[in-house]
């Protein structure tokens, strides 16, 4: 196992991202690395989050950025099993419950699925977010992100409303206050087995992402 600080190389992106675009750096690389290859994550769309698979690094955008709700995965797994038994190379992101999901899915162990563990406290439902657009009268959440006012005042989330686009002050959103305080928290994942099948981990910084290497030698190469 090892440890290292990361963030991605390329400005435009990291500015786009979250905890310096650490996942973003290995999704870019995975794509290099690998033809015929598929990166999957949490996508912020019509007001929900939901798992979605991308093929090109075109589309990275959707899955960048935090999403402070939990991510509905359904019907994701199998499409995962479809991919891997067409021989691609998948790499997958979710919270620990999700990976241990799609490994208690698939029951096997595939040499082309690469898994990106995002380290987490638990996650509000989508009640939280529904809420919120409610209270400030908003059709819409554009992002739960905004690095106009600096990295440490970042988690402004930006609302449509009346047709206007506005950021709400960290200090006005209650469900991040809530989740940061331990409340409105729908799952908290405690996996009690520590030799889990991941790659890599990600522990979210404001500036940069923890990423632990999991198993350096169980592959050809890893992405750095």
């Amino acid at each position: 196992m090892h440890a290292f600080g990361g963030w991605c190389k390329d400005d435009a992106l990291r500015k786009k991202a979250a905890s310096g675009g650490a996942f973003t750096g290995i999704a870019l690389d995975f794509f290099q690395c690998f033809e015929n290859s598929y990166v999957i994550g949490a996508c912020l769309e019509n007001n929900q989050v939901r798992h979605r698979c991308i093929s090109t690094h075109k589309d990275l955008p959707l899955l960048m950025n935090s999403k402070y709700i939990q991510s509905d995965t359904k019907g994701i797994y199998q499409y995962v099993k479809q991919l891997l038994q067409s021989n691609a190379y998948v790499l997958f992101s979710g919270t620990p419950c999700q990976i241990a999901g799609l490994y208690g899915y698939l029951r096997k162990r595939y040499d082309h699925l690469y898994t990106v563990e995002i380290i987490c406290h638990g996650i509000p439902g989508q009640e939280a977010l529904d809420l919120h657009l409610t209270h400030f009268k908003s059709t819409k959440i554009i992002s739960f992100r905004e690095k106009e006012y600096g990295q440490y005042a970042s988690q402004h989330t930006t609302l449509e409303i009346n047709g206007d686009t506005k950021v709400i002050a960290e200090k006005m959103i209650c469900f991040i206050r809530y989740l940061q305080d331990g409340y409105w928290i729908e799952k908290v994942a405690v996996i009690a087995n520590t030799h889990r099948l991941i790659e890599f981990q990600i522990l979210q910084l404001p500036i940069f992402g923890v990423v632990i290497i999991k198993r350096s030698n169980s592959k050809k190469a890893y992405l750095y």
